[in-house]
């Protein structure tokens, strides 16, 4: 294969192009993005259980450390999806333990949101993903065109594996934040007659500038060693997955410690 950049940009999506529809290569990207976020769902579980009275939240650490070892094995991207699937209903689940009865929780819900915890996260996550189509397409990247996620008319497949190690990291903690500092309250949400809950104009403005701060935080990044931002590592980590897809060294993902 020629190097990445080697033609410009139109010929860095080729390669990316051809990477996806290659299964050993498809297979090694899309596992990154798997181990890297249930690992960084194992740690977000692991500071949640810190905060209660009584730690209840080691059984689904312990089960999403086993899919994270079933997914280091596993020779297939539906495979991966799968356990991806099964840590997510083991992630969220474990939620309900953390927060209290008011704020109506009874697991993911995306569309539409049907309590505030699930509107905030919605709302990040369309957010970060946003930040993940730009993060792709200064690497050069086609962000539809994705390793892990299928793609679909309308859905940036790419940017949604890019952000995926990034989800508990900097969404769920800023959700989870705010709720254990009372900086939001059941009551600063909405809801709307197709039964979607929605955040008043003040408890948005709230979530995004706690949102900005952690992007904007700092953090060592793996390659480098150097101080960067998260929003400029998820730009890194773009350009990790430009060059292994492009043939270079494998993509690793950002855990969180």
């Amino acid at each position: 294969r020629l190097q990445l950049g080697e033609r410009g940009r139109e010929f860095d999506k080729r390669l990316q192009y051809e990477a996806a529809a290659t299964p050993g290569d498809c297979l090694r990207l899309a596992r990154a993005f798997v181990l890297g976020k249930l690992q960084n769902q194992r740690v977000m579980l692991q500071r949640l259980d810190r905060k209660m009275a009584e730690p209840l939240l080691g059984p689904a650490i312990r089960r999403i450390d086993r899919l994270r070892t079933d997914a280091s094995d596993t020779g297939s991207v539906v495979e991966l999806r799968g356990l991806e699937g099964a840590a997510a209903r083991d992630y969220f689940g474990a939620v309900s333990d953390f927060l209290a009865p008011e704020w109506g929780w009874k697991g993911r819900v995306r569309r539409p949101p049907t309590d505030p915890v699930n509107a905030m996260m919605s709302f990040g996550y369309t957010l970060l993903a946003a930040e993940g189509v730009s993060a792709a397409e200064i690497a050069g990247l086609d962000p539809d065109i994705g390793f892990l996620h299928l793609p679909h008319p309308g859905r940036p497949s790419l940017a949604l594996d890019l952000i995926e190690e990034l989800r508990p990291v900097i969404v769920d903690s800023v959700v989870f934040g705010l709720i254990g500092r009372q900086q939001v309250h059941p009551d600063d949400f909405e809801y709307v007659d197709d039964g979607a809950c929605r955040m008043s104009k003040a408890t948005r403005d709230v979530f995004v500038t706690y949102y900005e701060k952690r992007m904007l935080q700092l953090v060592t990044y793996r390659d480098t060693g150097r101080r960067v931002s998260y929003r400029t590592a998820l730009h890194l980590q773009a350009r990790s997955v430009a060059k292994a897809a492009a043939g270079g060294d494998g993509h690793v993902a950002m855990l969180w410690k």
